[in-house]
């Protein structure tokens, strides 16, 4: 069939079912629980896809999408993100650029089959899907997202589509330079005895809500400091210029962190003038001398005005700067009766101090025993000012039996607060030669 005659089998097709385009977009009211508000999200859009009607075989020039994942740049910047179905959600895992992928960020488009296609023309990729029914014909249902290119969506809209549907693709089957969609799929037809093969075509009108500006705020990490404060700044972002003073509120949350101790809590509301796109949130980080894991707060936005909230939550890290503190492992040969062996141990310091760093050891059985196979040893460790290596050293006593190797342990303990440990049990194996 050429395309003037299956063009004209359309617009035949359109006519007939003009009157039908609200029932099959709004489709069973059971379907909601499938839809979250759906009757809100449909009249937040004018819709951009009407029915198109039904046809017997695919219209020419198809490009039927392969089952996810996807790979495309939705993220903008050169590198091929992965579009994956994630617990039934649209999923984008951005690309990394070694092969590997990030941390997915998920959509509220359920996801059935998927496209992708620039459907509104803004030279950003977008994502369109059809779910199978569940619990009738009029259960199933499409929808489609437009892609900010930074990995997130807008402008969810919903729409009929066949009962069972197997593919979906995308042509531009009237010529008008917008693309189109195409569902394959099982049709419900009262009609006929039972349900029928066909293609679902949804055309394309190009009416597609202006794109909304939508802020995002990125992550900031921290030295903390021995003594006074230091600025984290978290930059919150404008996706674009607006003509309209756009205003965002924050605060800041624990995590493992916690105000006053850790860090100093503040919260606000950020200001864009008409033109700006970039502010900071400045978060004072409480320095101290307590040797401690590195640690996390919170920064949420909330309540924006004239934008949307495409990443509302960041996270602050405390690193910590106190030197870490850890004991090597040694290995060596026992020697003959009457031999000694001296097994030294190496603890070490991650970096100089401009303070005292102390603790205590002590050796510990394992398989070789003390007085027996070595000589019990403890005592205190001091590091002044600027040292970072230390030894301790342990006397092993040989003998010419045949044994297996045996092992002690030298154990660090009682350290000072201004260090943590990374490793305070060191291993003493010992070989046996005879």
């Amino acid at each position: 069939m050429s395309f003037h005659s299956w063009l004209q089998r359309l617009q035949s097709a359109l006519a007939q079912n003009r009157g039908q385009r609200q029932h099959r977009r709004r489709g069973s009211p059971r379907a909601a629980m499938y839809r979250p508000s759906l009757e809100v999200l449909e009249d937040r859009l004018t819709p951009s896809f009407g029915w198109g009607g039904y046809l017997s075989e695919p219209p020419p020039g198809v490009e039927w999408a392969p089952p996810p994942p996807l790979f495309a740049d939705f993220t903008s910047d050169g590198i091929l993100d992965r579009l994956s179905n994630s617990f039934g959600w649209v999923a984008v895992e951005p690309g990394l650029g070694d092969g590997s992928f990030g941390d997915p960020i998920i959509s509220d488009l359920f996801a059935g089959s998927l496209a992708v296609a620039d459907f509104n023309g803004d030279g950003r990729l977008d994502v369109v899907g059809a779910n199978a029914a569940v619990w009738g014909p009029d259960d199933a249902f499409g929808g489609v997202q437009l892609g900010r290119g930074d990995g997130t969506f807008y402008g969810l809209e919903y729409f009929g589509v066949p009962w069972d549907p197997w593919a979906i693709g995308t042509v531009d089957v009237n010529a008008d330079g917008q693309m189109d969609v195409v569902i394959h799929g099982n049709v419900y037809d009262p009609g006929y005895p039972y349900s029928r093969e066909a293609f679902e075509v949804l055309i394309n009108d190009g009416n597609w809500p202006p794109r909304p500006r939508s802020l995002r705020i990125g992550n900031a990490t921290v030295t903390e400091g021995n003594t006074g404060t230091t600025a984290a700044n978290f930059t919150v972002t404008l996706s674009e210029a607006s003509t309209e003073t756009v205003t965002v509120a924050y605060a800041t949350g624990n995590g493992d962190a916690f105000a006053g101790s850790d860090y100093q809590a503040v919260s606000g509301t950020l200001t864009f003038a008409p033109g700006e796109t970039s502010k900071t949130i400045t978060v004072q980080v409480n320095g101290d001398r307590l040797g401690e894991p590195n640690q996390k707060f919170v920064v949420n936005l909330s309540n924006p005005t004239n934008a949307t909230i495409s990443d509302g939550y960041s996270e602050g890290t405390i690193v910590d700067d106190e030197p870490r503190v850890r004991i090597s492992d040694v290995t060596q040969s026992e020697g003959l009766k009457g031999q000694k062996s001296l097994f030294t141990f190496t603890v070490t310091l991650s970096a100089a101090y401009d303070e005292p760093v102390t603790m205590s050891y002590r050796t510990v059985n394992g398989t070789a025993k003390s007085s027996e196979d070595y000589l019990s040893k403890s005592g205190t460790l001091t590091f002044a000012p600027g040292e970072t290596t230390k030894t301790i050293t342990i006397e092993v006593k040989g003998d010419s039996k045949k044994e297996a190797n045996e092992t002690f342990y030298l154990d660090l303990f009682g350290l000072s607060g201004n260090a943590l440990f990374t490793k305070n049990r060191g291993l003493g194996t010992i070989l046996n030669d005879d």
